[in-house]
């Protein structure tokens, strides 16, 4: 009979396998924005249809199809380091008595925060189509995705800015 530990450790191996089938389906609609955003240009041309459409959708179509280095140039601008969810498992203490749960914890952080990337540019690019109430919930979504796709050194800057107890305890958690 497995233990609850294990468990975890088994089902964060499993949905770390996630990470790049977001990556693929960002691709994906990256390359179905871009072909969007040429044939609204090829209308604008024709037709004297909006050019803002065309050209948000061929600009989030090349953010979607590059996400790791968009989510990654997000990453260094507000947190200094790159990302990648091996190296934020990797930063649990392994010797801790929770620390299968807390890999878990931020394999499932890490994967929101892609979803929450992703659904952000989606946002943004309904901006381009005359939604310009979309605006601020895809740049909160962005900021939102960065935080979690950065989650253990957002909790160090949380325990350092708080003291005490709180940051022995993240300390401890987050070598």
């Amino acid at each position: 009979m497995e233990t609850v530990g294990s468990l975890l450790t088994n089902l964060t191996s499993a949905l770390s396998g996630l990470a790049p089938l977001f990556e693929t389906v960002a691709a994906v609609l990256g390359i179905a924005f871009v072909g969007y955003g040429l044939l609204a240009l090829i209308d604008h041309a024709r037709f004297g249809h909006s050019l803002a459409k065309g050209l948000t959708s061929l600009g989030i179509g090349f953010l979607l199809v590059g996400i790791n280095a968009f989510a990654s140039a997000l990453s260094l601008s507000l947190f200094e380091e790159e990302i990648s969810l091996a190296r934020e498992v990797g930063k649990v203490r392994a010797d801790a008595l929770l620390s299968p749960y807390f890999s878990f914890a931020v394999t499932v952080v890490f994967l929101v925060g892609s979803v929450s990337v992703i659904r952000g540019l989606l946002f943004l690019r309904r901006v381009g189509a005359g939604q310009e109430s979309c605006f601020w919930p895809g740049v909160s979504h962005l900021l939102a995705g960065v935080l979690c796709l950065n989650i253990v050194t957002f909790a160090r800057f949380f325990g350092n800015t708080c003291g005490g107890l709180v940051q022995n305890l993240i300390t401890h958690l987050f070598p």
